[in-house]
Order: structure tokens, then C-alpha cells, then sequence
């Protein structure tokens, strides 16, 4: 993964990356349509306080947030918006014809 940064527009909440992946073994399950992920990070945990300055059972914040790794999964936690693609799929609607044009997409071009 190179290039992280925050993304632009409708995906300003959602880091992107650029892919260099020369395993064999990945790019098959990405030709056969595995594309969601899961990043892995070590933040720092910071209770969130109430009025009576205790903290609130069960709420808290991350900080200083430093991924490590990148998966790729069956079935991510945010689905198909965190999953691999390009600028030519980043803004399809999850329909069954969109998801099919995207998986041809992704694979032509894992195979140039």
C-alpha cells in the first residue's frame, strides 16, 4: 500500500491508497470478485468524560491513529465502500450490474 491519504468529495471520510500487489495467489482472489478490506492501526484510546467529569461507560475516541496493515476479507465491516477499486469505480451504485462491471474492471486492469 503507498500513497495513503485522506479521500476527496463523497469519500472525504475514507482513506485511500494505492495497491502494488504481485502475489499470485491475492490477484486470483481478486479476479474472482474478493475485493472488500480491513485496515489494522494502533491508536491511542481516550475516555470521553461526562458533566461529572467521570467517564462515560462504553464511549471513548481514537487519536494518533498509525495503521499497520491492510486485509483483504470476505465480508468488511463497511462493505463494498471499503474495497478495492479505481477512479473509474469509486462512485457505482451497489447493484448487481454495477458490482458485475466493477469486478470485470478491477481484474483487466490487475492483468496489465
Amino acid at each position: 500500500m503507498v500513497n495513503p491519504r485522506r479521500g476527496d468529495g463523497d469519500q472525504s471520510d475514507l482513506l485511500v491508497a494505492d495497491l502494488i500487489i504481485y502475489d499470485d495467489e491475492l490477484i486470483r482472489k481478486i479476479d474472482d470478485g474478493k475485493l472488500e478490506v480491513s485496515c489494522g492501526y494502533n491508536p491511542e484510546y481516550f475516555e470521553i468524560l461526562g458533566e461529572d467529569n467521570q467517564p462515560i461507560l462504553g464511549e471513548g475516541e481514537q487519536d494518533n491513529i498509525i495503521y499497520n496493515h491492510l486485509a483483504l476479507v470476505s465480508s468488511g465491516r463497511c462493505g463494498w465502500r471499503c474495497s478495492i477499486g479505481d477512479s473509474a469505480t469509486a462512485d457505482q451504485a451497489d447493484d448487481d450490474v454495477a458490482i458485475a462491471d466493477r469486478l470485470e474492471r478491477v481484474a483487466e486492469r490487475l492483468r496489465c
